[in-house]
């Protein structure tokens, strides 16, 4: 008997067809079909549920999503499917910051300004970030997280809010000289719980007073919110670079200009928080502290080298030019006061007082270390930067988002460029990707090799021999006793960063870091 074909085909098709349609409907329901093994969705949803596919979605129309979620989207890239195992690693290098995104606006303004309207003050405009222009609540992401850092310096120009802040920190400066270091507040033969006491330690102060001289111990210390970091930067111990990559953080795309007075940036300094943020800040455990150290000789001669080497004005204060020894000893008068000094009109800064130059001004004193390390969940080594920033920046979960990614360019630092570098292109050589992962071998002031290769243009670290005298190397290290004592005990660790409780208990066993 003969069969007729188009029933079989009938017969076959229409269970292979229930089939088809069983097996759709259950992939489809199942979430877990459309992400890869490390759950990263091949679909990328915004906030408001459209759904995106990176083949059809152009560079032009990305959307602004949350920072964790950004990706970079080409209308040249491949179709990702489930089951393309090839192209998971070319996908997951879509995941981008906001910082790398396409620029397509080439313009600078005044934050928040609403319009194209440039401030006229240098390296204050933020460049090619349209949200910085138009979007009021730029550089914070919730009215919340506003409402807690942004404080308005409108009155702090009016005399009768500015004069009492400046009386009460030179009253404090010069009432409370710096003392040597005990490490920590609390001892063993106190067992009482004990509040933390920050009467004598002066904060706030570069609100009013500035970044020179007098402006206390906190004046570089940056807040990263999204990571709760609080960041004790000090100078010459790598700080532009912390601002930079903070300012990447934020989604600036000229995240590579000179950083230390633009608007965005300014928001997030300790210092400019209300006294009862700053103190919860520094009391709760949500927020790690954390602090880099540097040889102190070579911190020493890089800011000599930097802020007063062939140069008629060093910094903001008129100085003559002095030879490396003539500097060793201007630091070394001890006939003279912070008070006494500010009596003589404009800062000189002489000695060693809290109205000498951050650049140089001890790094115990920056932050409160001299006694309040044990509060520190992190201190890490310059001379091991780059896997002490690794470490750090995956402890407050920064790396993966941002870390990571990190990258700059060889643009020509002139002109307008270094107020508005642009961001770096794909076809631009790089420096390097990965903040502070720099891999070129180098010897550091102790002779010993490091990975980090920091290139800064004064190469302090080379310079050693060239300038230090045996004389004037012991004179700096009486000088900076207690920047050695905490340097000395940070070079003990094998992987360049340690606790602040460590350290604290190595350099005074009676403090209790419990």
């Amino acid at each position: 008997m003969r069969v007729n074909k188009t029933v079989v085909v009938v017969c076959l098709g229409i269970p292979l067809l229930i089939m088809w349609l069983i097996t759709y409907l259950i992939i489809c329901s199942d979430d877990t079909y459309w992400t890869d093994i490390d759950s990263i969705p091949l679909l990328i949803r915004s906030t408001e549920g459209a759904i995106y596919d990176y083949a059809v979605t152009s560079s032009k129309e990305a959307l602004r999503l949350p920072l964790h979620e950004q990706v970079i989207l080409s209308s040249s890239s491949p179709v990702v499917t489930a089951t393309d195992e090839a192209h998971t690693t070319e996908k997951k290098a879509l995941f981008l910051p906001q910082a790398l995104q396409p620029v397509t606006y080439n313009y600078c303004c005044k934050m928040g300004s609403g319009n194209v309207q440039p401030t006229g003050i240098k390296c204050k405009d933020i460049c090619f970030t349209q949200e910085a222009c138009t979007n009021e609540l730029y550089p914070f992401t919730s009215k919340q997280e506003k409402q807690f850092f942004y404080q308005s310096r409108k009155k702090w120009k009016l005399p009768k809010w500015r004069r009492p802040s400046i009386d009460e920190c030179v009253r404090i400066m010069s009432e409370t000289p710096p003392q040597p270091a005990r490490w920590c507040q609390q001892q063993q033969h106190n067992k009482l719980q004990q509040d933390m006491n920050v009467t004598n330690i002066p904060m706030g102060c570069s609100m009013v007073m500035g970044m020179g001289g007098m402006s206390g111990p906190f004046d570089r210390t940056i807040l990263f919110p999204e990571g709760k970091l609080a960041f004790c930067g000090i100078p010459k111990v790598g700080i532009s670079a912390w601002l930079q990559f903070h300012r990447f953080t934020l989604g600036a795309k000229d995240y590579q200009s000179v950083p230390h007075n633009k608007d965005d940036l300014r928001n997030f300094r300790f210092d400019r928080l209300s006294d009862m943020n700053r103190r919860h800040i520094l009391e709760s455990d949500e927020w790690t502290k954390a602090v880099f150290l540097r040889n102190p000789a070579e911190r020493f001669l890089s800011a000599y080298l930097d802020k007063v080497e062939n140069s008629e004005l060093s910094w903001l204060r008129a100085m003559p030019n002095m030879t490396f020894a003539e500097f060793v000893n201007f630091v070394d008068d001890h006939n003279v006061t912070c008070q006494e000094d500010r009596s003589q009109g404009p800062l000189t800064q002489v000695g060693m007082t809290w109205c000498m130059d951050p650049h140089w001004r001890p790094q115990t004193w920056s932050c409160g270390l001299w006694e309040l390390l044990p509060h520190f969940d992190f201190v890490g080594s310059l001379d091991s930067a780059d896997r002490a920033t690794k470490a750090l920046l995956k402890q407050v979960n920064l790396w993966d988002s941002y870390g990571k990614y990190y990258i700059t360019s060889k643009y020509s630092a002139i002109g307008n460029k270094i107020c508005k570098t642009p961001p770096p292109l794909p076809v631009i050589t790089t420096e390097h990707q990965g903040f502070q992962q720099y891999d070129v071998p180098i010897t550091n002031a102790t002779g010993t090799t490091r990975l980090y290769g920091h290139r800064h243009k004064k190469n302090s670290s080379g310079k050693m021999k060239e300038y230090y005298t045996e004389e004037l190397l012991k004179k700096v290290e009486r000088l900076y006793a207690d920047d050695y004592k905490l340097w000395n005990a940070l070079s003990k660790s094998k992987v360049g960063w340690l606790s602040g409780k460590k350290i604290a208990a190595m350099l005074n066993p009676t403090c209790v870091v419990d």
